[in-house]
């Protein structure tokens, strides 16, 4: 009797144990899906406590090691990210989400080699994600392998119709091989999928200058900077073209705006004293010149010092 007692109280703590897991389990799915609702309301650190909670509860949680990655990524965290995402492969290793997200740290680092690896294999696993196709095709073309991005992104499209980014990308590649009509037919697609993108317009701007016609090339500025106003690239562009018609003036109060959003935009501080210097203001032109010299030498100076030391997939 004693021995058979003693069984009835192992199955009966077994029983309890495997109860508390299972209690844990739910506990931990509940607080990711909090966090993936916060993830998507923009509430980057809240949805990472709640992940933290998730993993407490279960360790060996995969998908919240992926989707508490995602969030640290989007808050610039690149090396929190990474641990992340590798733990979830280790705990994992056919969560084809999280190779693409760690492919997409990667090329927030500039890693394109690696990121093109870790897409390659999510492919293999999803081999109808558009999504990621259109990712490798970045850092294809971050390595100069334009003919390979071009593939990538037409897979993507192709898969995925309504990807509005995947023509934004191909439309760019086509841009850069001065391809200026075919761009902006891409710039156009974008735009008809997603009206308010304020970067399309200001892509299809440039390739609309460079393609010769200025007034369109002003209007698709006018229109960027109407939909997101502190699109700096949009009032350096239209400075430009304000310049070149002699509206210094003007020209000058762009590349301000400009500067105001982004001090450290050296360009604009070389097109405003050509602004300054063609009104006649030597001493401003003067100091943005010099500004140009101290924001280069403050630039190449992090380069040396960072020498010797780098849209996408939650889980439910």
């Amino acid at each position: 009797m004693k021995k058979f007692y003693f069984l009835i109280l192992i199955c009966f703590s077994v029983l309890i144990v495997s109860c508390d897991s299972f209690n844990r389990g739910i506990a931990a799915a509940g607080y990711n899906t909090s966090g993936l609702k916060k993830y998507n309301a923009g509430d980057y650190k809240g949805a990472i406590a709640d992940y933290d909670k998730a993993i407490q509860m279960h360790a060996a949680f995969a998908e919240a090691y992926n989707n508490r990655g995602l969030a640290e990524y989007y808050l610039g965290e690149y090396t929190l990210a990474m641990a992340d995402y590798n733990k979830a492969i280790e705990l994992k290793p056919d969560l084809s989400v999280a190779y693409s997200n760690r492919g997409q740290n990667y090329d927030a680092i500039g890693k394109y080699t690696e990121a093109i690896a870790d897409y390659s294999t999510a492919l293999k696993m999803s081999p109808n994600d558009a999504d990621t196709y259109n990712d490798r095709g970045v850092s294809e073309f971050n390595l100069g392998h334009d003919t390979l991005a071009l593939k990538d992104y037409d897979k993507a499209i192709e898969l995925k119709p309504e990807l509005y980014n995947g023509f934004l990308n191909r439309g760019y590649l086509k841009y850069m091989r001065k391809d200026y009509k075919n761009a902006i037919k891409d710039y156009e697609q974008c735009i008809e999928l997603s009206p308010n993108y304020a970067v399309a317009f200001n892509d299809k701007g440039l390739a609309e200058y460079d393609g010769g016609d200025t007034d369109k090339a002003l209007a698709d500025y006018n229109k960027a900077i109407s939909l997101k106003a502190d699109l700096y690239a949009a009032y350096n562009n239209r400075g430009s073209i304000e310049y070149y018609r002699h509206e210094y003036k003007l020209a000058k109060d762009d590349f301000s705006k400009t500067i105001a959003i982004d001090s450290t935009f050296v360009q604009a501080y070389t097109n405003r004293a050509a602004c300054e210097d063609a009104l006649g203001e030597t001493e401003n032109a003067d100091h943005d010149y010099n500004r140009v010299k101290d924001i280069t030498a403050v630039k190449d100076s992090a380069k040396t010092s960072t020498t010797d030391t780098a849209s996408k997939n939650n889980t439910n």
